[in-house]
C-alpha cells in the first residue's frame, strides 16, 4: 500500500506569514522600544545638564556665601578700627578745646612784640614813602634834564654836522658814506650753490656799526693775529637802515644844485655789495622795468636816481623865481669805451670827451633827452638799462659789467615880473652826475672767463685809475692823471673840484669778502683827505662873469685875456698848418672849446707872464689828444 502524501505548502505558506507578521510586531515593538530608549537618553542628558547647572549655582551660591562672609568679616574689622579711630580722635578732640582755650592767651603774648615791630615798620615805611616821593620827584627832573639834554645834544648833533659839512665845503673834501647790506644767500658760496674754496669763506658776520659816523671791522685773516680796525666817514647805514634813511643825508644836495653848484653822487664797491640797489632800487631788472613793477604804487625800495629825480622836481616847482628845463643823458663806460645808451645802437659810433667852453667835460654826439617829470627820468633810465652789459658771475647773477653816469643838466632862467624886469637872479646851468660803477672783483673768486675776463680787467683798471687820481689829489700833485682812463676823464670836473661830490662806499658785510671790503673801505678813507678848495658856483649864462664864483671881471683881467686869446689864435693857426689833415676832423667849435676853457680863470690869467710856456702847454694838450685819436 502506496503511503498517504501530505501537502505541506499551503500551511508553510501561511505559518511563514504569520512569522512574518510576527516578526513586525517585534521590530515595531523594537522601534517603539528604541524611540522610548531614545527619549529616555534626551531626557537622561536633560537631567543630568540641569544636575550639572545646580551644581554650578551652587558652588557659586556657595562662593557668594564666601565672599559675603569675607566681606562682613572686613567690615567687623573696619568697625573695630573705625570705633579705634574715633577713640583716638575724641581724644584728640579734647586736647585740641583745651588748645584753643589757650590760643587767646597765647596770641596775646605772641601778638604784643609784631605789634611792636609793626608799629616800627610802619614808622620805617613812612620814612621811606617820603624818600620814595623825593626819588620820583628827582627822577621826574632828571628825565625832564635828560629830555632837554638829549634835545640839546640832537642840535649840536646837527650843529656840529653842518658845521662838518661846511668845512668839508671849505676845504673841498669829499662826502664819503659807507653801507652795509644784510646778509644774503650767496654769501655762503656762488648762486649756483657752490662753495668758493678761500680761506675767508664764511657766513661770518665781520662788520659792526658802532654808531652813524664810525664802524668797526673784525680781521682776522689766516696765519695773522686777530684785530679790529675802525673807520669813521661822514655818514654810516648799517643794514636795517632804508632807502628813505640813505636819501634823507643825501636830499640837501639836490638844494645845492639849485642854487648853481654841480653834484655828483657816485656808489663805489666791490660786485654783489648793493651798489645798483643804491643807485636804482630793487625794482631794477636786467631787461628793464618789470611787468610786476611798472604798477607797482610802493616806492620803499626806491634808489636814490629815482628819488633824486621826484626831490629836483619837488624843489623846482616850489622855486616860483626861475623856470627850470632839464636833459637827461645816460651813458655806460664799457672797456674804456664810453656806449650812449639813449640810441637804439649804443655801440655803433665813436664818443670822445672834451672840455667844453665853461670849463665842464663834454661828450661829442651825445643823446640828450628833455624831461618834464620823475615818470620821464625813470622811463630814460630804463630805456638805458636795456642796453647795458651785464653777466652772471659766481658772485652775483647779474654783475654790471661798465660803469653807468646818468647826468641830469638843470637850466633856470629867472621868471620875469609884472614889469618885465627880471628878479635879479642868474641864469645858471647846473649838472647832477648820478654814477653806479662797476664793482670790483676778484677774478678767482667771480670765476669769469673769456670777455667776461676781459670785462673785469677794463673795470679793475678803470678802478685802479680812479684810485691813482684820488691818491694824486690827496697828494697835491702837479699832475693828475685824468686821462689814464676814460672814465676818470668824464668825472673829471667832479671829482677834480668844479662839484659838491658824495662817494657811497657800498661793502659786503661777511668774513667771505673780507679783503674787498677792507680795499673798499680804504679807498673811502683816502677820498676823505682830498682837499680841493671851495666848491665853485657855475657861471652865468652868456654874460661877463668869471668861473670862479658869478663875480664880475675886472677891465684889467679882460684886458689880459683878449691879448692872451689873440696870442693862442695865432699859436693854434701854426698848429692848424702843420695839423692841417688831422684838424679838419674836429669842428671849429670843438678846437675853440679847448683853446678858450682856460682863458675863464682870471687866476690863471694874471699868471699868464710866469707860466706862459707851462699853460700854453696844457691847454693844447686837449687839441693833441682829440688830434691823434681821430
Amino acid at each position: 500500500m502506496m503511503p498517504l502524501s501530505l501537502d505541506f505548502s499551503d500551511f508553510l505558506g501561511s505559518k511563514v506569514k504569520e512569522c512574518d507578521l510576527l516578526l513586525m510586531k517585534k521590530d515595531e515593538k523594537i522601534t517603539a522600544l528604541e524611540t522610548e530608549n531614545a527619549l529616555l537618553h534626551l531626557k537622561l542628558s536633560k537631567l543630568k545638564g540641569q544636575l550639572q547647572e545646580e551644581r554650578k549655582q551652587k558652588d557659586l551660591k556657595g562662593d557668594q556665601l564666601l565672599t559675603a562672609a569675607n566681606i562682613h568679616h572686613s567690615w567687623r574689622m573696619k568697625g573695630k578700627a573705625l570705633s579705634e579711630e574715633i577713640k583716638m580722635l575724641k581724644e584728640c578732640l579734647t586736647d585740641l578745646r583745651e588748645q584753643v582755650e589757650d590760643i587767646p592767651f597765647r596770641m596775646e603774648e605772641t601778638m604784643k612784640p609784631a605789634v611792636d615791630v609793626a608799629q616800627i615798620i610802619e614808622e620805617r615805611l613812612s620814612i621811606r614813602d617820603a624818600t620814595l616821593r623825593d626819588l620820583e620827584e628827582n627822577l621826574q627832573r632828571y628825565k625832564e634834564e635828560l629830555i632837554e639834554t638829549q634835545e640839546r645834544y640832537l642840535k649840536e648833533k646837527q650843529r656840529r654836522k653842518a658845521l662838518h659839512n661846511t668845512l668839508v665845503e671849505l676845504r673841498g673834501n669829499i662826502r664819503v658814506y659807507c653801507r652795509t647790506r644784510p646778509i644774503l644767500s650767496f654769501d655762503g658760496g656762488s648762486d649756483h650753490g657752490e662753495l668758493i674754496h678761500r680761506p675767508s669763506c664764511s657766513r661770518e658776520e665781520v662788520i659792526s656799526v658802532i654808531d652813524d659816523e664810525t664802524l668797526s671791522i673784525k680781521c682776522d685773516r689766516p696765519g695773522a693775529p686777530t684785530s679790529t680796525k675802525s673807520f669813521e666817514f661822514e655818514r654810516v647805514f648799517g643794514p636795517n637802515d632804508s632807502q628813505s634813511d640813505v636819501f634823507s643825508d643825501i636830499k640837501p644836495l639836490l638844494t645845492s644844485l639849485l642854487d648853481g653848484y654841480n653834484v655828483c653822487m657816485m656808489a663805489y664797491g666791490q660786485t654783489g655789495s648793493g651798489k645798483t640797489y643804491t643807485m636804482l632800487g630793487q625794482d631794477y631788472t636786467p631787461t628793464g622795468m618789470s611787468p610786476e613793477a611798472k604798477g607797482n604804487t610802493d616806492k620803499t625800495h626806491d634808489g636814490i636816481i629815482p628819488r633824486a629825480g621826484r626831490e629836483l622836481f619837488r624843489l623846482m616847482r616850489e622855486k616860483s623865481t626861475a623856470t627850470y628845463t632839464v636833459e637827461v643823458s645816460v651813458v655806460e663806460v664799457y672797456n674804456n669805451e664810453i656806449r650812449d645808451l639813449l640810441t637804439a645802437d649804443p655801440g655803433g659810433m665813436r664818443h670822445d670827451v672834451f672840455t667844453a667852453e665853461d670849463g665842464a667835460m663834454e661828450i661829442t654826439a651825445l643823446s640828450t633827452r628833455l624831461i618834464h617829470s620823475v615818470d620821464d627820468l625813470i622811463h630814460f633810465v630804463h630805456h638805458g638799462m636795456t642796453h647795458r652789459h651785464e653777466d652772471a658771475t659766481l658772485i652775483h647773477a647779474h654783475s654790471s659789467r661798465s660803469h653807468l653816469v646818468v647826468t641830469l643838466t638843470v637850466t633856470g632862467v629867472p621868471t620875469p615880473t609884472r614889469t618885465g624886469i627880471n628878479t635879479g637872479d642868474e641864469i645858471v646851468k647846473t649838472k647832477l652826475q648820478l654814477v653806479d660803477l662797476a664793482g670790483s672783483e676778484c677774478v678767482g673768486v667771480s670765476g669769469v672767463k673769456g670777455t667776461a675776463l676781459r670785462e673785469a680787467s677794463f673795470i679793475n683798471r678803470s678802478l685802479s685809475a680812479l684810485a691813482d687820481v684820488l691818491g694824486a689829489l690827496a697828494e697835491n700833485r702837479t699832475h693828475v692823471p685824468y686821462r689814464n682812463s676814460r672814465l676818470t676823464h668824464l668825472l673829471q670836473d667832479s671829482i677834480g673840484g668844479d662839484a659838491k661830490l658824495l662817494v657811497i662806499c657800498c661793502v659786503s658785510p661777511t668774513r667771505r669778502f673780507l679783503s674787498e671790503t677792507l680795499q673798499c673801505l680804504g679807498f673811502g678813507s683816502r677820498a676823505r683827505q682830498i682837499q680841493r678848495g671851495p666848491v665853485k658856483r657855475r657861471p652865468v649864462i652868456g654874460g661877463h662873469s668869471d668861473a670862479t664864483g658869478g663875480e664880475p671881471l675886472s677891465p684889467v683881467v679882460r684886458t689880459k685875456r683878449s691879448h692872451s686869446l689873440s696870442s693862442l689864435q695865432s699859436k693854434l693857426g701854426c698848429l692848424s698848418r702843420d695839423n692841417s689833415n688831422h684838424l679838419t676832423l674836429l669842428s671849429q667849435k670843438q678846437v675853440w672849446f679847448q683853446a678858450t676853457s682856460y682863458l675863464k680863470n682870471p687866476i690863471v690869467m694874471l699868471g699868464w707872464q710866469d707860466q706862459h710856456q707851462t699853460w700854453l702847454k696844457d691847454t693844447l694838450s686837449d687839441v693833441v689828444y682829440y688830434c691823434s685819436t681821430e
